[in-house]
């Protein structure tokens, strides 16, 4: 897997991205077939300039998709990109006349809309101007202006008048707030938004899958992931996050990573998931370690490297940099080529108390039991009624076994 910034120079302030040399697992055209709108844009944007295997292909059919739309801005964006990476495929060649054409009957819908928002405004029809600003965020949005377009939206808010238009709202700022990538603002209107969600079910098993391996104790792991039927419905759709759960909760780390390593280069081309991938698998497998480590006192090189280290590469320094973090408590012999866990004094100390408390507890038991038995079988030496008036009764069972 390479890790190195691209040739390609997205315009317009968009960032460069990773290279994903590897071939990804999905087929283009089925996998964009999941999404729809401007995300569909967005993600073969993002595979176009980042993906050597399938970025001419993803670059051609979104030109072609955003000629069919009046984003000027992104048609010019994306034609850089291929221009960069494939200057003599046919939709690398500059359309201005699409430009021209779309730039004016685009400025023309913007002054009909605005002139018309205007009219509603002034005759305060609170449903009209409701209607308005979605038109006008609806077409903002399809130019590609979103921070106009959340405005827009946002402004619906003030004119709402009955449950349903609430619930449109929230669902059009969400929408844009995900293609900005403001999640505040996601998590200000989801419990307002109680529409649809067929949507985001593909990618729910992914995100959620990989974050629960990342961050959730094993355990709980089992209870809310496995054994919670609502999320294991999503799991079905994404059958290999489901082994990777089910490997990690079961012990068999190696298979976890495996399965989720073979799938990289897919979460590598993946709009939301890309800049996260290298820090969550990381956490992955960081835990997969640490969780291998604990039934053992001492473990070696060999072994580790057997389950965790990449072909040719041993784990040594990864180890080191771990324990240095405080994320595994080991210590490393070097001479012995081993990783061995550290005495726990405090363990061994609360075993020790307990062991001294246990054998007190059974003499002290002994001690009654053999106190009755002489009582019943009337064996017990009484003393004096004078000692007793002096706080001495008990007689010889007392002073040999203590007094009940």
């Amino acid at each position: 897997m390479s890790s190195t910034y691209p040739p390609v120079s997205p315009t317009l302030g968009r960032k460069k991205s990773l290279v994903v040399t590897d071939t990804p697992k999905f087929d283009l055209e089925s996998y964009i077939a999941n999404y729809a709108g401007r995300t569909r844009l967005e993600r073969l944007y993002l595979i176009g300039t980042t993906s050597t295997f399938l970025g001419v292909e993803a670059l051609k059919l979104l030109i072609r998709e955003i000629k069919e739309g009046k984003d000027v801005a992104f048609y010019k964006d994306a034609l850089s990109a291929l221009k960069s990476i494939a200057p003599n495929e046919p939709e690398a060649q500059r359309d201005n006349e699409w430009i021209d054409v779309t730039n004016k009957v685009n400025a023309a819908e913007t002054a009909r809309l605005e002139a018309q928002l205007k009219g509603y405004k002034n005759n305060l029809i609170k449903e009209s101007i409701r209607m308005g600003n979605e038109d006008l965020g609806k077409h903002y949005e399809a130019t590609g202006q979103l921070a106009l377009a959340f405005d827009a939206y946002s402004r619906m808010r003030q004119d709402i008048s009955i449950p349903r238009h609430a619930i449109e709202v929230s669902k059009h700022i969400i929408e844009v707030a995900i293609e900005r990538k403001e999640y505040i603002a996601i998590l200000s209107n989801i419990q307002k938004m109680r529409g649809t969600v067929s949507s985001v079910l593909m990618i729910l098993p992914i995100y959620g899958g990989i974050c629960a391996l990342a961050t959730i104790d094993r355990n709980d792991i089992q209870k809310l992931v496995l054994e919670n039927s609502d999320f294991r419905t999503y799991l079905e759709l994404e059958p290999h996050i489901r082994r990777a759960i089910q490997a990690f909760v079961n012990s068999k780390y190696s298979t976890c990573l495996e399965i989720l390593e073979s799938y990289r280069a897919d979460y590598m081309l993946d709009i939301h998931l890309q800049k996260h991938v290298d820090e969550l698998y990381t956490r992955v497998r960081s835990k997969s370690i640490v969780q291998y480590f604990i039934p053992f006192s001492c473990v070696t090189f060999e072994t580790l490297n057997k389950n965790f280290a990449p072909p040719g590469k041993t784990i040594e320094k990864e180890l080191a940099e771990m324990i240095k973090c405080g994320e595994l408590d080991a210590r490393i012999d070097l001479v012995a080529k081993t990783l061995v866990s550290p005495s726990k004094a405090t363990r061994q100390e609360l075993q020790q108390e307990t062991l001294k408390t246990a054998k007190q507890v059974e003499r002290e038991a002994r001690q009654h039991l053999l106190r009755m038995n002489i009582i019943a079988a009337d064996m017990e030496v009484k003393g004096s009624k004078e000692n007793n008036r002096r706080g001495l009764s008990g007689g010889l069972s007392g002073e040999l076994f203590g007094t009940v």
